[in-house]
């Protein structure tokens, strides 16, 4: 699958990692973006799932039956597609368009929005940058299963 997330930083503490349900014939692979959908995760693939966005896949589902993925919760540093602009530490972002599977881009954020931030300074126009993923300093709430 061509995807254009790369992970530098795993979280190390364990308690930043949750197991959530997959439904048969849905598809996650680690690195994937989660959205936690009606008691699933599924792959994040529209602008309106920040308020659903759950963390970063850490391994890979089954496509032929019911199972769980863990899911990365808390802090990861990953290498993402953003919009071509200049950006600085700390600037929020959102999730702008892309699909599981497909090169996901990032572009400035508004507050509610926000799924990720920049994770150090970019004075010049880039079109790639490191951001900081952390659903639960989102507040991202979701069932423990």
């Amino acid at each position: 699958m061509a995807q254009n997330l790369t992970v530098k930083q795993w979280s190390n503490n364990p308690c930043d990692y949750t197991r959530l349900p997959v439904e048969k014939a849905t598809e996650l692979e680690q690195g994937d973006l989660v959205s936690y959908e009606s008691n699933y995760a599924v792959p994040l693939d529209a602008v309106t799932e920040d308020a659903t966005f759950a963390g970063i896949c850490n391994d890979n589902s089954a496509s032929d039956e019911d199972d769980d993925i863990v899911v990365c919760t808390g802090p990861v540093v990953v290498k993402v597609t953003v919009s071509s602009d200049t950006y600085n530490f700390g600037a929020p972002l959102k999730y702008v368009s892309g699909d599981h599977g497909v090169d996901y881009v990032f572009a400035d954020a508004s507050g509610n929005d926000t799924i990720c931030w920049i994770y150090r300074d970019y004075a010049s126009t880039v079109t790639s940058a490191y951001v900081l993923f952390d659903a639960r300093a989102l507040q991202k709430l979701f069932p423990l299963t």
